[in-house]
């Protein structure tokens, strides 16, 4: 019972955390929000269930028009914009780091660098989805190139990711004591 009661308040703060988190906005050259940072630091530290669960619950609510995602946007519209794929692209991303977190905790390797290079994928799984959303929705028939795709979509989020991506990965190791409150 107290491990149930633990996991469902632990999934409705780490979904109101990624709330939060996309109403934080870092001046730089373009908008850069915390939301990738969130969910790959609670899937980090709580593993798949909870990191999936809360993502989910993320986006069912802002599609539900509660205005969660960045810029205050809401409902299933702001998945038709050019953010939609991204935030679609939090799934894989939850799904990736949740995995590797729970595989890491089951042989109690919680490495930095394992963190890390997990997080990327993730981050390369968010990317794919935000690129594969904006060609269906925007390109169409056009003569759009990938790497300028990329470039557009990629590119100038790239720097902001990886350090969004290294403090992730060094506060779920230093955070995932954490999870270990759940077996108790």
């Amino acid at each position: 019972m107290k491990n149930k009661i633990f996991g469902i308040c632990a999934i409705g703060i780490c979904a109101a955390l990624t709330v939060i988190s996309a109403y934080i906005q870092i001046p730089f050259f373009i908008p850069i929000t915390l939301q990738s940072l969130a969910i790959m630091l609670i899937c980090g530290i709580f593993g798949l269930k909870i990191g999936l669960l809360s993502t989910l619950i993320y986006i069912l609510i802002g599609v539900a028009g509660l205005p969660v995602f960045s810029g205050g946007q809401a409902g299933i519209s702001a998945l038709g914009g050019i953010s939609g794929g991204f935030i679609i692209g939090f799934i894989p991303m939850a799904v990736i780091v949740g995995v590797a977190s729970d595989v890491l905790k089951k042989r109690r390797n919680g490495s930095f660098l394992l963190r890390f290079v997990f997080m990327l994928v993730g981050n390369i799984a968010l990317y794919a989805c935000g690129i594969v959303f904006y060609c269906i929705l925007y390109v169409g028939d056009s003569d759009s190139s990938l790497y300028s795709l990329a470039t557009l979509l990629v590119l100038p989020y790239l720097l902001p990711d990886i350090i969004k991506t290294l403090i992730a990965a060094y506060l779920s190791k230093r955070l995932s004591f954490l999870n270990s409150i759940n077996s108790n």
